[in-house]
């Protein structure tokens, strides 16, 4: 048997396997576009982000945060600069 989930968790959600995988994935897909932004790799940072906001499992400040990135890469991008300094 499995034992429950403990009583800290914040979300409202039951464990469900699903959405705890595809939590896994944007987890993932942020730090590879924050990878990528670093290493200049500018519009693959920028899809990534973009996805990570849609996707919806964000918190809101994170959220902000990563709009500020993209911000960043839109500007950089228009004036053809490379990997942030």
């Amino acid at each position: 048997a499995s034992s429950p989930a403990p009583a800290t968790q914040a979300s409202p959600q039951p464990n469900d396997p699903l959405r705890m995988q595809r939590s896994k994935e944007v987890a993932d897909l942020y730090y590879r576009s924050v990878e990528a932004y670093h290493a200049g790799r500018l519009e693959e940072a920028r899809t990534g982000f973009q996805k990570v906001i849609e996707s919806g499992l964000i918190p809101p400040a994170m959220e902000e945060t990563l709009k500020g990135y993209i911000k960043d890469i839109d500007g950089r991008l228009s004036r053809g600069q490379g990997a942030p300094r």
